[in-house]
């Protein structure tokens, strides 16, 4: 982490979804869900540095994304004078499953509450980002959960810490299609809160990714011949497997042309550094 009096730089994790069920589709239009998140040691960086104009600027992810709109959105809450540069160093796929934006956007929030001093609380500020995306408040509460509702009701709980090959399409997966699309399963009956879950549970997007991008299903299918627990992350496309380095070298040789990997240990914890240890 860097860090001086105008500036923070964070390590902005990956998220894994260990299963991902669909229980119903809502009144509002979105869907009620039971999932868990763990963390991944593999990261965006964010740096963050203060203006004293309020013009706010962001680089190095998309037009108009979820970094750029949670300073602003900060800024408008708090009513604070001053501005914001962020770069981000983007490593996360995007449209993968990982979280990225959505880790990127609480990476933000976080370092611009201790630089612009708006001293919002955590519940505050994840209340903030659940106004961006599902995934934000994980990301500030910084603790694998269990989460239901859209994602946003967790509940902290610790799963098994290992290793996991992380298998990356050439193509990118819209989230909005995927919820949207009629092969998505949506009836999946709600279970309890339990760890025992996960190793018996299933991701409920793997249809309707089927119908829109059959070679990520047909790549998921072969490395499951290999790793049975193999999964799609929440609405895809990066493709998961728990695998020990070697295993996961040996099942990146078979990966289609195009496709890319990386091996990751998960994690219960995000360890969200800034500027208030180093002063």
């Amino acid at each position: 982490m860097c860090t001086n009096s105008s500036a923070i730089r964070l390590l902005a994790p990956a998220k894994i979804n260990l299963f991902l069920h669909i229980n119903a589709r809502r009144n509002d239009g979105h869907h009620q869900l039971q999932t868990a998140y763990q963390f991944l040691d593999y990261s965006d960086t964010v740096t963050v540095r203060v203006h004293n104009n309020r013009r706010i600027r962001s680089r190095g992810e998309p037009r108009g994304g979820l970094a750029l709109r949670a300073a602003r959105l900060l800024q408008v809450t708090t009513g604070v004078g001053l501005g914001a540069e962020i770069q981000i160093d983007k490593q996360l796929p995007i449209g993968g499953g990982l979280g990225g934006g959505s880790a990127d956007a609480a990476a933000v929030l976080i370092a611009l509450n201790r630089l612009w001093k708006t001293r919002l609380g955590r519940g505050a500020l994840a209340r903030l980002g659940a106004r961006l995306g599902a995934d934000v408040p994980l990301f500030i509460y910084s603790r694998a959960a269990w989460g239901e509702g859209v994602g946003d009701l967790l509940w902290p709980m610790d799963f098994e810490e290992q290793l996991w090959l992380v298998a990356v399409p050439p193509q990118s997966v819209a989230t909005a299609a995927v919820f949207a699309h009629p092969q998505l399963t949506r009836n999946t009956p709600p279970t309890k809160i339990d760890r025992a879950v996960v190793q018996r549970a299933h991701n409920d997007c793997e249809n309707a990714v089927a119908a829109m991008y059959p070679d990520i299903i047909t790549t998921l299918n072969r490395l499951r011949c290999s790793v049975p627990s193999a999964r799609l992350s929440g609405s895809g496309g990066c493709l998961i497997a728990p695998a020990n380095i070697t295993t996961a070298q040996r099942l990146a040789e078979e990966l289609p042309q195009g496709w890319r990997w990386f091996s990751a240990r998960s994690g219960n914890h995000i360890a969200w550094q800034n500027n208030s240890s180093n002063k």
